[in-house]
């Protein structure tokens, strides 16, 4: 049985309402508290009829599509000073919209409230994958030595699964699966590598199109000078799915420079810095120009740029042009040929041909072959105490 509450709820049928007061009641069925009047309205007539009448609810027969309840009503006899209103109108089906509803809706609104909990709850465990973290990859392929570098330096290095094979450092990247050079990776190579992430140079946009074109992702830096190191830095870090610790290397750089570099005092020396030239001569030279990476590391580390007014990054230059600016140092990487120490004593021999340049006088030829040079990466912070220490600061 069922017990419902008139207040709370609409009772009709196609023909006419049949409603009892509670202390009326049989078999623990009853619909109390009446409503004084009742009126037709757009759900059907509603009467006043019958209100002496009781009436028996059986179990449900059918439930509608919106969610009402259709019982069978069985005729009973009049109550006690009652009036009897059945007619043919109790054989028919009485569509009731209960308190049952009501109950209903309060339920409706609890697992509103609870879905609206749950799916808060999972927002904001999807937040952090949707910024990236879960993102992250897990098969990385470095086209580039100082790509190679930051994503070590960050802690990540266990995500490389292929570099070049001028990535030399640290140690663990030799050990990586070779993937070509730098200005020439293979694709082949890399898609074997089944990679999920590629990150490389600006500087080979028909390769980056065509791993795009196999449904890998590709990011691409152009570290080319201290801004745009802290940039790659962010860029990979983001990719990677550790900002922080991009952020932590960034100020550690940045504090590691102003630890490093000289206050004003006195007279710069003047530095020229040779990136290449024909190996066995001093001919078809590449100095450092105004503009580059370098530029700004010779500057930090305190030394004057014989040729930094040069609007270039890396002019050639004559060995004529050299005499006539007479450097105090001389820093010279101009071929990889420069590894062993006799090696290195051959380059210097080149330079004393030339014997009224102040940097020969002063023994002040310094051939080197650190990458850490030429490749913007974490290791600026070396490449200046290097020259600090070549300069005599």
């Amino acid at each position: 049985m069922l017990f419902l509450n008139v207040d709370d709820v609409a009772v009709w049928t196609e023909l006419e309402c049949i409603i009892f007061p509670s202390s009326q009641r049989r078999g623990g069925c009853a619909i109390k508290k009446m409503p004084r009047s009742h009126k037709s309205g757009a759900d059907g007539v509603v009467s006043s009829a019958g209100l002496g009448r009781r009436a028996e609810l059986t179990t449900p027969s059918a439930t509608n599509r919106n969610g009402s309840i259709v019982f069978d009503v069985a005729d009973t006899p009049p109550l006690r000073g009652g009036e009897c209103a059945a007619r043919k109108t109790l054989s028919k089906k009485l569509k009731l919209t209960a308190s049952f509803h009501k109950m209903q809706g309060k339920r409706h609104k609890s697992l509103l409230f609870c879905a609206f909990l749950w799916s808060s709850l999972c927002f904001l465990w999807l937040v952090p994958l949707l910024l990236g973290t879960a993102a992250a990859p897990h098969r990385i392929v470095s086209v580039a030595p100082a790509i190679t570098e930051i994503l070590f330096a960050l802690g990540v290095g266990d995500q490389i699964v292929g570099v070049t094979t001028y990535c030399n450092y640290p140690e663990a990247a030799k050990a990586k699966p070779k993937i070509g050079g730098y200005t020439t990776p293979s694709i082949e190579a890399i898609l074997a590598l089944r990679p999920d992430q590629v990150m490389m140079m600006e500087k080979r946009p028909d390769v980056a199109e065509r791993l795009r074109q196999a449904g890998i992702d590709v990011t691409q830096v152009q570290p080319e000078s201290l801004a745009g190191l802290y940039d790659a830095i962010r860029v990979i870090s983001e990719k990677a799915g550790v900002p922080d610790r991009g952020r932590s290397l960034i100020q550690s750089i940045e504090m590691q420079l102003r630890e490093v570099s000289p206050k004003p005092a006195g007279v710069k020396p003047r530095l020229l810095f040779i990136v290449g030239r024909t190996p066995g001569t001093v001919s078809d030279l590449i100095a450092v120009g105004k503009g580059s990476y370098l530029n700004e590391i010779i500057e930090i580390a305190g030394a004057d740029n014989i040729f930094g007014a040069v609007n270039l990054p890396y002019p050639k230059v004559g060995v004529e042009e050299v005499i006539r600016r007479n450097p105090d140092v001389i820093i010279d990487m101009g071929h990889n040929e420069m590894v062993t120490e006799s090696q290195k004593q051959a380059v210097k021999q080149l330079w004393k041909k030339y014997p009224f340049l102040r940097a020969v006088q002063r023994d002040a030829v310094f051939p080197i072959s650190a990458e850490y040079f030429v490749q913007p990466g974490p290791r600026v912070v070396q490449a200046v105490r290097d020259i600090r220490k070549m300069i005599g600061k």
